[in-house]
């Protein structure tokens, strides 16, 4: 006689940011999908932030969550106060009856503080603009 040994479900998990695109001293936050599990799947899901595409360096916590028949809480809320790419993923833990599973990285781009697009503004009701992006400011500039 052999013994019968059950296998825990094949999970994936996929992470969605709520906006892939923030201004510097901006929140960002995300969320996790558990795909493969089985209907009461618990555990629970790590959300972190990294300041490397692979997600191993300059790890910021984002909060770790209960799961509860398969569904994901949110990550917490975490502020950016330096430009450029940051990324992050989502770890789930498994539990007897489901495997545990990684995320992909995801990207997150904190963008420098925005200025007009188009090269106008006002002073004191006069319309300026600054089309040519010269640094000098005429009125009614072509």
């Amino acid at each position: 006689c052999m013994p019968l040994t059950a296998l825990a479900s094949s999970t994936s998990l996929s992470i969605s940011l709520y906006s892939s695109t923030i201004l510097v001293g901006g929140n960002a936050s995300s969320s996790a999908v558990l795909s493969g599990a089985t209907a009461n799947a618990g555990g629970s899901v790590a959300y972190a932030a990294y300041t490397n595409s692979v997600c191993t360096l300059g790890m910021r916590d984002a909060g770790t969550k209960t799961v509860t028949n398969g569904i994901m809480p949110h990550s917490n809320s975490l502020t950016f106060d330096t430009v450029g790419s940051h990324y992050w993923k989502a770890m789930y833990s498994g539990d007897v009856n489901n495997a545990s599973s990684t995320s992909a990285c995801s990207l997150l781009t904190v963008n420098a503080t925005s200025t007009p697009s188009n090269g106008t503004g006002s002073i004191s009701g006069t319309v300026y603009n600054d089309l040519n992006r010269s640094g000098s400011l005429t009125v009614g500039e072509p």
